[in-house]
C-alpha cells in the first residue's frame, strides 16, 4: 500500500471517529427554540431511576353478574391483555403491574408515551350506538366483539381493522343495516365508557350479513397504524372487565436523579479516558490506531442507543454501557497481543498484523456472536431496565466485531505501510536470538 493512500485511509477513518463523537456531545438550541440537535447523548430517553415518570392506577368493575371467582379470573386475564398489548406497541419501558388491591397499574418514564398508552387503552366498555349522542341507546358492546385485529384486505391490500362479532351482535348487526344504503348510510359510533364523544364513525352503505365487519378505506387511506390503534381501541373496550382511570394521572419520582447521571457520566468518561491512555502506553503507535477504533465505537454505540427506541438512560443501561467499552478494549487487546506474538516469532510487522488478525477473528467473533445471541435471547424475555440492558449488550456486541475486525484492521493495516521494520515504535520486541522471517 502507497503511504499515501495509507495516510489518507488513517485520516479519513480518524476523521468519521471526531465527528461521532462531536455529534455525540454537542447540543445546538438555536435562540432558545426548543428545536435545534440535542447530541446523541441528549437524544437517549432517560428513565424512571434518571427522571421519574407518571402513572395512571384502572380500577376494574364487574360487567354484568359475575361471581368472585369468575371477576378475579377476569381481571388477571385484562392484565395480561395489558401487558401484552403495551409490548406488542414498543413501549418497553413502560410497566405494568397488578396490584394488592386488584388495581391495574401503568407507569412510564416518558409522558408523551404514557399519554398514548392511555389513550390507546382508553376507559371503560366499547358501546356502539346509531347516533352521536351519548345518551342514545346502545346497540352493540364490547361484550359482542369476539375478535378485534389489523390486517389487510386480501384483494387491494389495503389496511383496515377486522372486528368480530357473537352470534347475538352479528343479527343485531344486520337488523341495524338491513335497509342501509348508499343514500342512506345507517352510521355507527364508537364510544367507551361513560364518555360524551364517539372515538370513531362508520357510515355502513348496505346490509351486514356476516358476523364481521371490515372496516378500511375506498382509496386505502387508512394506515396500519390507524388501523391497529383502531383496533386496540375496540379490544381493550371488549375486556372482560370495565376499565375506569383511578382519579388524576400522578408523578414517579426519580430514584437517582441528574446528580447520580453527572457522577456515573463523570465516571464513564474517566474510564475511557484510562482505557485509551493505557493503550497509548502499551502499544505506542499501534495503541493510537486502537484509540481511534475506540472513539469511533463510542460515537457509533451512542447513536445506536439514541436511535432505537427500546433503549432508555437508566443505571442499568449505564452499566450496559460500561460492559460494551469493556467488550470493545478486550476486543483490540486480543487483536493486538495475537499481532505482538506473531512479531516475536520473527516476522515482519506487517506480515505480523496480518497473521495476528486472521488468528484473532475466530476468537473475537466467538465472544461477540455468543454474547450477541444470549441478550436477543434476554431481550424477549426480560421487561423494563434488563430489555434497555440486553439491547445495549447487542448493540455493543456487534458494533465489537465490526469496528475491531474491520476498520482496525484497515487502521493497523495501512499503519503497517508506513512503519514496517521499528517494533519498538509500537513496543513489540523479539529475542536477539530470533531471526526476522517474512
Amino acid at each position: 500500500m502507497e503511504k499515501k493512500k495509507a495516510i489518507a485511509k488513517i485520516a479519513l477513518i480518524s476523521l468519521f471517529a471526531v465527528l461521532m463523537m462531536v455529534f455525540s456531545i454537542i447540543s445546538f438550541m438555536p435562540n432558545g427554540s426548543l428545536k435545534g440537535f440535542a447530541g446523541f447523548v441528549g437524544a437517549i430517553e432517560k428513565g424512571f431511576d434518571i427522571e421519574g415518570g407518571i402513572y395512571a392506577n384502572y380500577t376494574p368493575s364487574k360487567i354484568g353478574e359475575m361471581t368472585d371467582e369468575e371477576f378475579k379470573n377476569a381481571i388477571d386475564e385484562t392484565y395480561k391483555r395489558v401487558s401484552a398489548l403495551i409490548q406488542e406497541k414498543g413501549y418497553s419501558d413502560a410497566n405494568v403491574y397488578l396490584t394488592s388491591d386488584n388495581k391495574i397499574r401503568i407507569e412510564s418514564p416518558n409522558e408523551s408515551d404514557a399519554k398514548t398508552i392511555l389513550a390507546l387503552i382508553g376507559a371503560g366498555e366499547l358501546k356502539i350506538r346509531t347516533s352521536s349522542n351519548s345518551t342514545s341507546e346502545v346497540v352493540l358492546s364490547g361484550s359482542n366483539v369476539t375478535a378485534s385485529f389489523a390486517m389487510q384486505d386480501p384483494t387491494t391490500y389495503y389496511w383496515g381493522t377486522y372486528i368480530g362479532f357473537d352470534e347475538e351482535g352479528g343479527d343485531k348487526l344486520s337488523s341495524l343495516t338491513k335497509n342501509a344504503s348508499s343514500q342512506s348510510p345507517v352510521n355507527l359510533y364508537f364510544f367507551r365508557g361513560d364518555s360524551t364523544s364517539y372515538f370513531f364513525q362508520l357510515p355502513v352503505s348496505g346490509q351486514v350479513t356476516n358476523d364481521f365487519l371490515f372496516i378500511s378505506s375506498s382509496t386505502g387511506s387508512m394506515t396500519s397504524t390507524d388501523a391497529l390503534n383502531l383496533a386496540i381501541q375496540v379490544s381493550t373496550g371488549s375486556y372482560d372487565v370495565k376499565l375506569s382511570i383511578d382519579g388524576n394521572v400522578g408523578e414517579i419520582s426519580s430514584s437517582a436523579g441528574d446528580e447520580t447521571l453527572l457522577g456515573l457520566t463523570i465516571a464513564a468518561s474517566v474510564s475511557l479516558l484510562l482505557i485509551l491512555i493505557i493503550f497509548a502506553i502499551v502499544y505506542r503507535e499501534l495503541g493510537l490506531m486502537a484509540i481511534i477504533s475506540i472513539l469511533l465505537f463510542t460515537g457509533s454505540a451512542l447513536f445506536f442507543l439514541q436511535a432505537v427506541p427500546v433503549v432508555t438512560l437508566t443505571v442499568a443501561s449505564l452499566g450496559g454501557a460500561y460492559v460494551g467499552l469493556i467488550l470493545i478494549s478486550a476486543c483490540h487487546f486480543i487483536l493486538l497481543e495475537k499481532v505482538r506474538k506473531e512479531y516475536s516469532l520473527g516476522k515482519k510487522l506487517k506480515t505480523s498484523i496480518k497473521t495476528g488478525y486472521k488468528k484473532s477473528v475466530s476468537i473475537i467473533s466467538e465472544i461477540c456472536g455468543a454474547l450477541a445471541i444470549i441478550f436477543t435471547v434476554a431481550y424477549f424475555i426480560c421487561t423494563g431496565a434488563m430489555k434497555s440492558f440486553s439491547m445495549i449488550m447487542i448493540i455493543c456486541s456487534l458494533l465489537s466485531v465490526l469496528i475491531t475486525l474491520f476498520f482496525t484492521y484497515h487502521l493497523n493495516k495501512s499503519y503497517s505501510a508506513l512503519n514496517t521494520s521499528k517494533g519498538n515504535r509500537v513496543n513489540f520486541y523479539r529475542e536477539e536470538t530470533v531471526d526476522e522471517i517474512e
